[in-house]
């Protein structure tokens, strides 16, 4: 059986390994100038969803605002999805985060559970949506 403190360090390193490679693989795609399909680069799909409905999915722009963001283009990284570049400024800082904390013995997650972890929730969702009404704003078909 494995200690939890030797779980808890493993599961860390496992995130951190985690976000070096989104972060790695995000700066390996060239950003798509349209603001969307970037991820098609990496052998994926184009959007079924646009191609169905006529505008984008949720999470459409995701990639492209990584490869933005990751070269600290910000202002098209916010065009491409919002969300997308916050959360990756989220993946850019959790490592160093997760060192502190596995170093000093602090929980990371002590500002994510319990009472307030329902706000938190609530907050990405709210976040998420309106990324995606902006996304929808600011398309234009290709």
């Amino acid at each position: 059986m494995i200690s939890p403190w030797l779980f808890d360090k493993l599961i860390k390193i496992a995130v951190i390994m985690g976000c070096i490679w989104l972060v790695g693989t995000a700066w390996k795609v060239e950003p798509d100038s349209r603001g969307y399909g970037s991820h098609e680069q990496l052998g994926l799909e184009a959007c079924g969803y646009l191609r169905a409905c006529g505008h984008p999915c949720p999470t459409c722009g995701m990639t492209t605002a990584f490869a933005n963001t990751v070269r600290f283009r910000l202002v098209p990284a916010w065009r491409a999805n919002p969300a997308g570049m916050l959360l990756c400024l989220l993946v850019m800082v959790l490592p160093g985060a997760l060192i502190h904390s596995m170093v000093t013995g602090q929980p990371l997650a002590r500002f994510f559970v319990g009472r307030w972890s329902g706000y938190w929730i609530v907050l990405g969702l709210l976040i998420w949506g309106l990324s995606w009404a902006w996304k929808i704003h600011v398309y234009t078909p290709a």
